[in-house]
């Protein structure tokens, strides 16, 4: 009796746990290849060349993000390029349903990342935000590229992902005749980028219209025809000034301009600093990458410039 009893509760607890167990969803494997080419492709510099080239040494943090149905986080990863031309890929397993990829990449500024997020568990708050705690501001170009791809897993999935620039890419070349009376000279900025909402894509800034986020100095050098540097804004309506100086410190010339920065359209400024005549161009996208080597001095038509020597200074 005894025995038959025992039995019967195994058999009972047996039962119990057959109808309680759920069979366990299929999982996939979700692969991605990851082109950051495509982030620089079209920046310029004062003579029209790529900016970043393939020969450069631009250190890259690369951040990739998966997120389910409902914008947890399922899946995150990190690596660092040695450029913007390298080759990275990812690869994890998933159970079958919706999901978005979110892959972003920024520049160094010596050994801190240009953009940092700190919160990445829900996608509806994953902001990216300029890392400003370490100095870095326009002049420093924080470059920011940003992919969001949605993905249905019900088979194993390879993708390939290109991931686009977040901003625009502009060049201020400043020119001046052998003769100029200024020693050196100011780029003034007064918006600057803040954060990139990744879900949205909306991009905010900080701005003091009545003084200037950061400042660019410039110093000049008459055995060159002008001088240049590059700066990467999130999109926003720009606003730039620029002040020149003699050797004692006067103030010679002054003059602004504005421009509406759009994720992708690079430009290129050009500032007579003598006459005060200003114009613009957008960079010319041959779609091909061509070193710029190491050359100091560049031919532009008539015109040599060299590459800016400047020093930076973030102010707020």
């Amino acid at each position: 009796m005894k025995k038959l009893f025992t039995m019967m509760v195994a058999a009972i607890l047996l039962l119990s746990l057959t109808t309680c167990q759920k069979s366990k969803p299929p999982s996939y494997t979700l692969a991605a290849t990851i082109d950051a080419s495509t982030i620089v492709q079209g920046m310029k510099d004062a003579t029209n060349r790529d900016y970043y080239t393939q020969d450069g040494n631009t250190p890259v943090q690369l951040t990739f993000l998966v997120y389910d149905e409902e914008g947890s986080l399922v899946y995150q990863s990190q690596t660092e390029l040695a450029d913007f031309f390298g080759a990275s890929s990812f690869s994890t397993n998933l159970e079958e349903g919706n999901y978005t990829v979110v892959v972003w990449a920024c520049t160094y500024y010596q050994s801190d990342p240009a953009w940092i997020s700190s919160d990445n568990s829900k996608l509806s708050a994953l902001v990216l935000r300029l890392n400003t705690d370490a100095g870095i501001c326009a002049p420093m170009k924080p470059v920011l590229g940003v992919s969001k791809t949605s993905v249905t897993l019900n088979t194993a999935n390879n993708i390939n992902i290109s991931v686009p620039t977040a901003g625009c890419f502009y060049c201020v070349c400043l020119n001046y005749a052998s003769t100029t009376q200024a020693s050196y000279a100011n780029c003034l900025g007064s918006k600057e980028g803040a954060a990139y909402t990744v879900n949205s894509g909306k991009s905010d800034y900080i701005s003091d219209p009545s003084y200037y986020m950061w400042l660019d100095k410039y110093t000049i050098n008459t055995q060159y025809s002008g001088i240049y540097d590059c700066f990467f804004s999130l999109p926003m309506d720009q606003a730039l000034g620029w002040k020149t100086y003699d050797a004692n410190g006067n103030q010679l010339k002054t003059g602004q301009f504005s421009f509406t920065a759009e994720a992708g359209k690079h430009q290129i400024f050009y500032v007579n600093i003598d006459t005060g005549v200003q114009s613009s161009s957008p960079a010319i996208n041959s779609g091909q990458y061509e070193s710029a080597g190491m050359q100091q001095v560049f031919n532009v038509g008539t015109m040599k410039a060299e590459p800016a020597k400047v020093s930076y200074e973030l102010l707020k």
